[in-house]
């Protein structure tokens, strides 16, 4: 692999960015990065010196190189909004101020995650945006239902990482996780997510061997999964919406006798859920 693409990417810097930086153009760093042309030594010294690097790292480089690039501390550079790297710090007599890193082994910059983060984050909220509200053109009843389910929910899950901050550093990332093992045991426990794909996640989480956060996971997910077949058991042939396939010219029923079914649907309905903790309307479609 070509180490000055590496090190520009972990640096966060694009082609463009770092043509403007050094005074090349972006195809002639393409070039270097490609093995199509050689580096001159005056513009090698410039790089060098920017990036604070050895030469060693700015050739082909093997994997042991990239570790050992990866094992470098680096420094951030801030510019407005802009965000860098350099493997110097601002000021070689002092780290007052200074926030050195040690970046992943990524393969693009780190603004590009950030535009793809967004896209995701984007993404999730319109789909949250839909889920909260009733997809079958039901009355405005039945969107504000649906709208309350939705927000009981996701301001739960709010209200559980708004506290996140005031954890102890340390504390912040088992606090996060506590949250995403329920929601993964809840995914297995509905079989919308499979045991590997979950492993997957716990990967990193093995490295510490007092780790149990995978073996948890799954514990929960059969205690859910348990409870679920009983309740849906339970709650299988209770009708939501009694009468709601009624039909005058397929019951020969008047809209009167109609009427009535509908009525005492919903006062049958109500005294098997008279323990609800608040009600809820129900719609009947004649005719659907």
């Amino acid at each position: 692999m070509n180490g000055l693409r590496f090190v520009r990417r972990l640096c966060n810097f694009s082609l463009n960015e770092l043509s403007k930086e050094i005074g090349v153009s972006r195809q002639a760093i393409s070039a270097w990065e490609n093995n199509k042309k050689g580096i001159s030594e005056d513009r090698l010294l410039q790089i060098l010196d920017f990036f604070g690097i050895e030469k060693e790292y700015l050739g082909e480089i093997t994997e042991e190189a990239k570790q050992q690039i990866l094992e470098k501390a680096m420094y951030r550079y801030k510019d407005g909004d802009r965000e860098y790297y350099k493997y110097k710090p601002h000021c070689c007599d002092t780290l007052e101020n200074e926030v050195v890193c040690f970046l992943g082994n990524n393969d693009r910059t780190l603004d590009d995650y950030y535009a793809e983060a967004l896209k995701n984050k984007k993404a999730i909220i319109d789909e949250a945006r839909n889920l909260i509200s009733y997809q079958e053109g039901g009355s405005k009843e039945s969107d504000i239902i649906s709208i309350n389910r939705g927000v009981n929910i996701y301001g739960a899950v709010n209200a559980y990482l708004r506290e996140m901050p005031d954890q102890k550093v340390s504390v912040r990332m088992p606090y996060w996780q506590e949250l995403d093992n329920i929601l993964n045991a809840l995914l297995i426990a509905h079989d919308q997510a499979d045991k590997e794909e979950i492993a997957d996640k716990y990967q990193v989480l093995s490295m510490d061997p007092t780790n149990d956060d995978y073996e948890w996971t799954l514990e929960l997910a059969e205690i859910l999964r348990s409870r679920w077949e009983r309740k849906r058991s339970k709650y299988a042939n209770i009708k939501m919406r009694p009468g709601s396939v009624i039909d005058e010219h397929k019951t020969g029923k008047s809209v009167e006798e109609m009427i009535k079914e509908m009525e005492d649907a919903n006062r049958e309905f109500w005294k098997i859920n008279k323990d609800m903790a608040y009600k809820v309307g129900l719609q009947f479609r004649p005719g659907r």
